[in-house]
């Protein structure tokens, strides 16, 4: 869903590592490719990720990433998100800088914000 609502951000999200289902479980692994934080063009960087935690009664799911360019300025890089009552999507960034003076990811956590953005319009212009 995310290619076709955030597509200039998200450019495109495939399964990795033999995954076969689209269904987000502990365990499953894909492979995101999302406009490059260092980028005024239309580059982009890909994440391979795997989910570690779902919780389907508190809406939430975590991802970690193994793969990607985040890696070399942060040994750990987790994502967690967690949809409350009235739709309303809050996300969680969990790192371990490798170095203390490394800036933070504040790139992705207005990234973040703008897709919350954008799926939110999406959902209020289709009646969801």
């Amino acid at each position: 869903m995310l290619p076709s609502v955030c597509g200039a951000i998200v450019q495109t999200v495939t399964l990795a590592d033999g995954n076969r289902s689209w269904v987000n479980t502990v365990g499953s692994r894909k492979v995101i490719e999302i406009l490059a934080a260092d980028s005024c063009a239309d580059t982009a960087e890909k994440f391979k990720y795997v989910v570690e935690a779902v919780d389907d009664r508190a809406k939430k799911i975590t991802y970690k990433v193994l793969e990607g360019s985040l890696l070399q300025t942060y040994d750990s890089f987790t994502v967690t998100l967690q949809v409350t009552s009235g739709s309303t999507a809050k996300w969680t960034v969990e790192y371990v800088k490798k170095d203390p003076s490394s800036e933070d990811p504040d790139f992705y956590l207005d990234l973040f914000r703008t897709i919350n953005a954008t799926v939110d319009v999406y959902l209020r212009s289709n009646d969801y």
